[in-house]
């Protein structure tokens, strides 16, 4: 099972005045002993209890029988918990902005294989291009990716990473006189705005 999940053993006894007792062993099942109040037909350990400190503990149930000809008590057989441990995934990539259309690819670790959201991709690796959107094309686009993580034994974590689209400049040039062609020697003033204004660079 994997870490954080809860867990029920089960055994079953029959005759008059059965009573039950949970017990466990940490050794291999050299010595055992009693579970505090496990003392019905059912053992639950909570997930918060289910940690990789507690893989191979052996589990068993004893049946005591107090009352008729044949009282006596009847252990069942044994359980071995095996606990793996949750995949810290990571998710990284070289920068955490891009100008709009540009690609970067996104790099997953920590587990075996690995699906992404959005679009539904597999493997170690994302290729995006994140883009403004086009209700607001001049403001930046924080977009969230996030994959998920399953080792071998099944247990699965998530990480997510949010790159951010910056909006490109757009270049207007206008001039100081209502024509296009000059004689020469003629001077004549262009002036370039420049959308958004900062920070800017010739």
């Amino acid at each position: 099972i994997c870490a954080n999940n809860a867990v029920t053993f089960t055994a079953s006894a029959t005759g008059a005045g059965v009573t039950y007792q949970w017990e466990k062993s940490t050794d291999g099942g050299t010595t055992w002993a009693p579970i505090a109040g496990a003392t019905s037909a059912t053992l639950t350990l909570t997930a918060s209890s289910v940690t990789t400190a507690i893989t191979n503990t052996k589990y068993r149930m004893k049946a005591t029988v107090s009352t008729g000809a044949c009282p006596g008590y009847l252990n069942t057989n044994e359980a071995t918990l095996i606990v793996n441990a949750i995949p810290v995934v990571t998710a990284t990539a070289p920068q955490s902005t891009v100008c709009s259309g540009t690609s970067i690819t996104i790099t997953a670790g920590g587990a075996n294989t690995y699906a992404w959201m959005p679009g539904g991709q597999t493997g170690a690796t994302l290729n995006v291009t994140p883009t403004v959107t086009t209700a607001n094309p001049g403001l930046p686009n924080p977009i969230t990716y996030t994959v998920t993580g399953t080792t071998t034994a099944g247990c699965v974590n998530t990480q997510s990473i949010t790159i951010t689209a910056n909006p490109l400049p757009v270049v207007n040039i206008t001039g100081s006189l209502p024509f296009t062609s000059l004689y020469p020697g003629a001077q004549y003033v262009m002036t370039a705005n420049v959308t958004p204004s900062s920070p800017l660079t010739n």
